[in-house]
């Protein structure tokens, strides 16, 4: 889901300069995932926001957001807020404006989700910033990395920018299971779907998988996997596994079907 939506409660590209006059008619406070600029702000602001949010978990830019306040919490504290009066930038488009960010940040964050605003007094940009999955990135113009910490993009220890480039040299192996009831089948049929995905630009091969099946009655597979033809372990213990071959990328999955009969619980890994 895109940071717009839990901020706004509606899409990134759904949002007009009225939803920004309504939002900031209330004192708002910036946090770990959202970051306001005026539209004065310098160029290199926008692009260390922008390399705190890829660097970190992510968050939404909002470039044209009121003048920055102070406002007293008690004798000892206050707070920054914006409320009121919208201050519209001068970037020339939205075009221009990613030329620059492609210029000045590297790797480029492609990822980006850009909704620009028009108005005769000038233009407000809000930018939906997703956690990288090649991280870190880097501003050009000062050589530095950025984090997010709370509300502030600060520059990243050596040690975090390791870390960084540990995680950015690593594919992202996600699972994602569906069950299905079958139609014109017994209740306790169901066809269980396992998806192996890549979730990052790298590539990796030779996966293996265990699913471990318990409390069954049996187990039917079009593809072999040790134990999914009738074969079953003590403790009432179905066991598929498997080594795949195939070349896993960004895009690409591996599937793992079969049918349950008298399903109860499954664990895979």
């Amino acid at each position: 889901m895109q940071f717009a939506q839990s901020i706004f409660g509606k899409e990134l590209h759904q949002i007009t300069f009225n939803d920004l006059v309504e939002f900031f008619k209330i004192s708002r406070e910036e946090s770990s995932k959202v970051e306001f600029k005026s539209g004065e702000t310098a160029l290199e602001d926008i692009y260390r926001e922008i390399c705190a949010f890829l660097n970190t978990e992510g968050g939404l830019l909002i470039i044209g957001a009121p003048i920055e306040e102070k406002v007293k919490v008690n004798s000892k504290s206050t707070k920054r807020v914006c409320i009121g009066e919208l201050t519209p930038s001068n970037i020339r488009n939205k075009g221009w404006l990613i030329q620059k960010i492609s210029s000045n940040i590297s790797p480029f964050p492609s990822t980006l989700d850009i909704q620009e605003i028009l108005t005769e007094n000038g233009n407000f940009y809000i930018i939906d910033v997703p956690q990288s999955q090649t991280p870190p990135h880097q501003c050009l113009n000062e050589g530095k990395y950025y984090i997010r910490l709370e509300e502030e993009a600060r520059p990243a220890p050596h040690g975090i920018v390791q870390a960084l480039f540990f995680q950015r040299q690593k594919p992202l192996i996600k699972t994602k299971l569906e069950l299905y009831t079958l139609k014109n089948k017994p209740k306790n049929e169901i066809e269980i779907r396992i998806k192996i995905l890549n979730e990052s630009d790298f590539p990796t091969e030779n996966i293996s998988f265990i699913i471990d099946l318990i409390n069954i009655e049996n187990v039917q597979s079009d593809d072999y996997h040790e134990n999914s033809h009738g074969f079953k372990q003590k403790n009432d213990i179905f066991t598929l596994r498997g080594v795949n071959n195939q070349v896993l990328v960004r895009e690409l999955s591996l599937p793992i079907e079969f049918l349950l009969l008298g399903y109860a619980h499954a664990t895979y890994s």
